[in-house]
Parts: structure tokens; C-alpha cells; sequence
């Protein structure tokens, strides 16, 4: 019953982490946001499916403006905020991050 509540209620959650800069001036953040849409909200509805937000969030990037931390370190990593350690150090799986990273390449 929670979980239909939550689901039914949600708008969308952001979280933020502050990292320190690359250049050593000061921090940046990284986010992740996830906005409730009807896939968001079904899949929080389902506690055998709960493992797989991550998943929807990184595919909406397009077209609902949602994005992962991990999207967001690669980001900040592409873009010379961040230096690779402190990328890695904050995925939400490093040797995952570190793998996509390279495949990008």
C-alpha cells in the first residue's frame, strides 16, 4: 500500500552530491533527477522492479529531461569539472562507470 502511495504522489525526486572541482576551485554538483511518469510510476508500484529505475532514468534522458548521477559524473568528467577519481569514486558502480566510459570512447 505504501508503495502505490508513494507512486500515485510523486512528482519527481532530485538528488544533488557536491564534488570537488578539478581545478581545485571550489565544488560542482552532480544531480540525479527522476520524474514520475506512468513507467516510473508502475515500475515503483512493483517492489521486484524497483532495481530497474535506474535503468528507466538513464533511457528518459531525451525525452523527459530525467538523468542519473552517473550520466551527470560522466558529464562533469567529459566536460574538465571533475577529475576521473572523483568520478569513479562517486558512480554507482565504479568499474560499470569506468567500462561505459571506455566504450563510449
Amino acid at each position: 500500500m505504501v508503495r502505490i502511495r508513494i507512486a500515485e504522489n510523486l512528482r519527481a525526486t532530485l538528488s544533488q552530491r557536491l564534488l570537488p572541482r578539478a581545478d581545485g576551485k571550489g565544488m560542482v554538483v552532480a544531480v540525479e533527477l527522476m520524474k514520475n511518469t506512468g513507467i516510473v510510476e508502475e515500475t515503483i508500484k512493483k517492489a521486484d522492479k524497483s532495481a530497474t529505475l535506474k535503468d528507466i532514468i538513464e533511457r528518459s534522458r531525451d525525452q523527459y529531461g530525467m538523468v542519473s548521477f552517473d550520466q551527470s559524473l560522466t558529464d562533469l568528467f567529459k566536460g574538465g569539472l571533475i577529475s576521473f577519481d572523483v568520478a569513479k569514486r562517486n558512480a554507482t558502480s565504479p568499474s560499470d562507470f569506468e567500462r561505459a566510459l571506455h566504450f563510449e570512447s
